[in-house]
């Protein structure tokens, strides 16, 4: 069989596999158009202070809370732009939560009562401010009154800081539906008798949304990898570097472009001879594989230190 044919036989066989890998993803895209996913977010209350939602990608959804954080002047939203531009980055998910605390004040009575009746102005009475969150005292404050003072405020107040929490999980399966789980409540450390009790808070409403990420660009992204080559003058493996890439991000490719490479192989006087190699671009058609995602397979040419010049294919897997 000639050099031609051989050229001729491996170029066929690597457009049939790349035709399979486009075949099958597109058999894959009109099954998962017909499956039935989630239309619509679905909001679970678990406890008062507890929600989750379960959801998918959505543009639309996500553009429509996108506009309504940037009406409201989210300082969030406008730090996350900042990033994402400084970083040649993008905004993937929003989120959202809407938070109550319902409280209500009781009538106290002084706690503590110091008079001094050889002067007067020293003489005050302590209360202790707590507000009742659920079935829990939560102390926010004192106020001491100084019923002798005049001419100036007879109140001296103090409120505890208070921290806030709100805590978020994500989960996800196989189908990209998603959900996040959202809990709130308030704590007061700097007093002890209040330090680790958790007071929760009404959650009114939670809004998380993802974009589906489904840009694909080039860019120039030097990739090393690690594969072999088999060509008409030899069989080896070898190292290699590419200079540019195709797909979704620097390390999901669809495609490698111009890829220099170094190996090893037999020569006919049962040594070993440097075989260096050529590949203008490499299809990844380890996707859809259970195993490997990314193997990528394209036409090379090869030229060893015998002088020969060879025709073929290179396989490689990149990291």
């Amino acid at each position: 069989m000639s050099i031609w044919n051989i050229t001729k036989s491996l170029f066929l066989i690597f457009m049939a596999v790349v035709i399979w890998v486009k075949a099958d993803a597109w058999i894959d895209k009109f099954f998962n158009n017909s499956k039935n996913g989630l239309t619509v977010p679905q909001v679970v209350e678990i406890a008062e202070n507890v929600m989750q939602i379960h959801n998918t990608t959505n543009q639309h959804r996500f553009d429509d809370l996108e506009e309504r954080l940037r009406v409201s002047d989210s300082i969030a939203l406008q730090a996350a732009q900042e990033y994402a531009e400084a970083t040649n980055s993008q905004i993937t998910a929003l989120g959202q939560t809407v938070v109550e605390l319902k409280t209500s004040f009781e009538e106290s009575k002084p706690q503590e009562v110091y008079t001094d009746e050889e002067k007067p102005t020293r003489t005050f009475e302590h209360f202790e401010l707590t507000r009742k969150v659920g079935d829990k005292d939560l102390p926010v404050g004192w106020v001491k009154y100084h019923p002798d003072w005049e001419g100036e405020d007879p109140l001296v107040q103090y409120f505890y800081p208070l921290e806030y929490y709100n805590t978020i999980v994500k989960t996800e399966d196989d189908e990209g539906n998603f959900s996040y789980t959202s809990e709130v409540y308030v704590e007061n450390n700097f007093v002890s008798k209040s330090r680790g009790i958790k007071y929760p808070l009404e959650l009114k409403s939670i809004e998380f949304e993802e974009k589906p990420i489904n840009e694909k660009k080039f860019r120039f992204n030097p990739r090393v990898g690690l594969g072999g080559g088999i060509t008409t003058e030899a069989f080896f493996p070898n190292l290699n570097v590419s200079m540019f890439s195709y797909g979704r991000t620097k390390v999901d490719m669809d495609w490698r472009f111009i890829s220099l490479g170094l190996g090893v192989a037999d020569d006919d006087d049962h040594g070993s001879k440097l075989v260096g190699v050529f590949t203008p671009a490499e299809y990844n058609i380890g996707k859809p594989l259970p195993i490997v995602d990314n193997v990528f397979v394209g036409p090379a040419i090869s030229f060893d230190t015998d002088s020969e010049i060879g025709l073929g294919l290179t396989f490689s897997v990149p990291f």
